[in-house]
């Protein structure tokens, strides 16, 4: 009987029960356990959408991965650092502890919910920053933030910002230019 994990609980017919995982990484999200008991195909790649399994009794997870299945995505490894996760995935993952009903698997690759880089969100490591959505040119890293050079009020449409080589008549077109 397969046992799908959702927000950390363990699914057995109607009946809620809950997981019994502990700090282990990648151990632990492909258990022998769990594998003994339930069949798996292991024939998703690393990258695709994924769910883990528990099964009562065992103590970790299983997937259908080829390698472990962390935050919904087949993975080949735990991570160290971001950059980890950038050259694999690409500048929108970061390296993210993986927790579930309270219990650390390690740390593993996830889409982050601000990318370095963009606008609002942590510099990239070496301090620079995407391009202005709103003006030319880079944005300025700011005590590690991304900041645009357009003033907020221009931004959010309360003010009507003039300025730059571009710019004439009542500067429509633009928030800021």
């Amino acid at each position: 009987m397969k046992v799908k994990i959702i927000s950390g609980l363990a699914l057995i017919g109607l009946g809620l029960i809950p997981c019994c995982g502990s700090s282990g990484g990648g151990d632990l999200l492909q258990d022998p356990c769990v594998r003994d008991e339930l069949e798996f195909t292991d024939d998703l790649p690393d990258g695709v959408e994924c769910s883990n399994f528990g099964y009562g009794g065992c103590p970790g997870f299983a997937s259908d991965c080829i390698n472990y299945c962390a935050h919904d995505m087949c993975q080949p490894q735990e991570c160290v650092q971001d950059a980890d996760c950038q050259v694999a995935w690409g500048q929108d993952y970061e390296c993210q502890e993986y927790v579930v009903s309270g219990d650390s698997f390690g740390s593993w690759c996830n889409e982050s919910d601000c990318p370095r880089g963009s606008m609002g969100c942590p510099c990239r490591q070496d301090g620079t920053c995407n391009s202005d959505p709103f003006g030319s040119g880079p944005m300025s890293c700011v005590d590690n933030t991304c900041e645009s050079e357009c003033p907020y009020a221009c931004r959010v449409g309360t003010s009507l910002c003039c300025g730059g080589a571009f710019c004439s008549g009542d500067c429509i077109g633009t928030p800021c230019c």
